[in-house]
């Protein structure tokens, strides 16, 4: 496996989810439905003996969200170009991860180090 183990994509599904019927024109017509929860990590623990992913953690996350992630000791992740809003204390600067954190440059959902620097003005 390429990258040492794998992400666990939108890992705040698992606490709950937006459903949406099928069909609907839009997802107005959604509800919030609970997730597998705990439940979903405890089978994975069962049938591997731990649970070798790391915890996409990134956009709103809920208490419960960091208690699944804490709880199974996921690392989170920090996106280091989301980081650069100009707060100093967000948490997505190296100076503000956790030791139990993957750090990186960027993910599908935006541009590359380098696409992102060659875009910068000037």
């Amino acid at each position: 496996m390429r990258g040492g183990m794998p992400r666990r994509k939108r890992v705040s599904a698992n606490a709950a989810a937006w459903q949406v019927p099928a069909g609907a024109p839009t997802a107005e017509t959604g509800t919030w439905v609970a997730g597998p929860g705990a439940d979903l990590f405890e089978a994975i623990r069962r049938e591997f003996g731990g649970i070798p992913c790391i915890a996409e953690d990134l956009g709103m996350i809920t208490s419960n969200v960091v208690a699944l992630r804490d709880r199974f000791e996921l690392p989170g992740m920090r996106v280091m170009q989301f980081g650069l809003d100009g707060n100093p204390e967000n948490p997505h600067l190296p100076h503000t991860c956790s030791n139990h954190t993957v750090a990186c440059t960027g993910t599908h959902d935006n541009n590359t180090a380098r696409g992102w620097f060659e875009a910068l003005p000037g």
